[in-house]
């Protein structure tokens, strides 16, 4: 992960636990001549008449080819149009807060009033209680026509002010679809590489690729992923890790969305996995902010003292030693790396 824009601790790790929590009391729920209903996944549910449909229900692999219709660029056009993390998040934060925030220990009344336009087959707090779920997949989907204008015209301005090379932080296309694919968690993936990148300077005064602060950094990422997807937004345990690590490993991947097998992504995958193995051995039983999970300081602390002591590998002569850890220097253990969710390790490695 390159460089990203520093931000305050303070308000950054205060952001990512209240995600959202704000709302423009002077929005309310209007019917718009141009409003339809349709049916979706057994509900009546109010959609613009001119909202693209096929935005509901898709599965990533859909929506990517979706995105990738819209974004076709020159090769070496690529580059320098990604958006960096701050920019992203800005964009998603404008938007989400235009719609209620679910959770399945509660619905604000301002929302629950919404809620009953938006979805007039909900009858009632309990009803919409029962469907948090499927309310937050509503409005998930319904703010991606408003996110990805932004994001390409955004992208557009990029490659018409003729940028150079990529901008540090910047996302990757496959990452960018990711994180678009799911706006809510995006925000969350969005402001957790933020903080990464912000106590990764505290704790060890260099950002520097390969080396024991960017095995940190790559850690406490996917952490702090996970943990604020818990805590700010309808999810299983399952679907934080997953997020996490879609997000990440698609971090180390090409534009056009090939795997990079280079000693980099090597040391990259294997910290991610590892910090996703012990979250998923961390987290255990509730909801919200009730679940029982690692806080800022244990999650901090323990990936310090890992990456600190974390196993030496040389780039120019033993970095495939990162493979056989994982199987072997060949395409399996690769797509397992990207792919997998977890796998048999716990500790950071780093290179020189």
């Amino acid at each position: 992960m390159k460089n990203l824009l520093n931000v305050s601790l303070a308000i950054a790790l205060l952001f990512s636990a209240t995600l959202m929590s704000c709302k423009n009391d002077g929005l309310q729920p209007t019917e718009q001549p141009s409003d339809k209903f349709i049916s979706f996944k057994g509900e009546t549910i109010k959609i613009p008449a001119n909202f693209p449909e096929e935005l509901f229900g898709q599965t990533q692999e859909e929506f990517d080819s979706y995105m990738n219709g819209k974004t076709a660029r020159k090769a070496r056009e690529i580059n320098s149009a990604n958006l960096t993390y701050d920019e992203i998040l800005e964009i998603f934060n404008k938007h989400l807060v235009k719609y209620p925030r679910v959770n399945y220990d509660s619905i604000s009344n301002e929302d629950l009033k919404r809620i009953l336009v938006d979805i007039p087959s909900i009858k009632s707090l309990e009803d919409a209680l029962s469907k948090v779920d499927f309310i937050f997949d509503y409005y998930n989907t319904i703010v991606k026509n408003d996110i990805i204008p932004d994001v390409l015209a955004l992208e557009k301005s990029k490659l018409s002010a003729k940028i150079s090379g990529g901008s540090p932080g910047s996302l990757t296309d496959p990452e960018r679809n990711v994180l678009l694919g799911n706006p809510t968690y995006g925000a969350i993936y969005a402001q957790a590489a933020n903080d990464a990148n912000y106590v990764t300077m505290v704790e060890w005064g260099v950002d520097i690729d390969n080396q024991k602060n960017n095995a940190f950094k790559h850690s406490l990422w996917n952490c702090l992923i996970i943990r604020g997807i818990l805590g700010g937004a309808p999810a299983s345990k399952t679907q934080a890790i997953n997020f996490a690590q879609n997000g990440t490993s698609a971090h180390e991947k090409n534009n056009d969305g090939s795997q990079n097998h280079t000693p980099e992504a090597a040391m990259d995958l294997h910290n991610n996995m590892s910090a996703r193995n012990w979250m998923d051995d961390e987290v255990k039983w509730g909801i919200g902010p009730f679940r029982k999970m690692p806080n800022f300081e244990k999650i901090k602390n323990t990936w310090y003292a890992r990456a600190n002591s974390s196993t030496f590998y040389d780039k120019s002569t033993n970095w495939t030693g990162i493979l056989v850890l994982h199987g072997g220097n060949n395409s399996t253990t690769w797509n397992n790396l990207y792919n997998n969710l977890y796998g048999g390790h716990q500790h950071c490695v780093h290179m020189e």
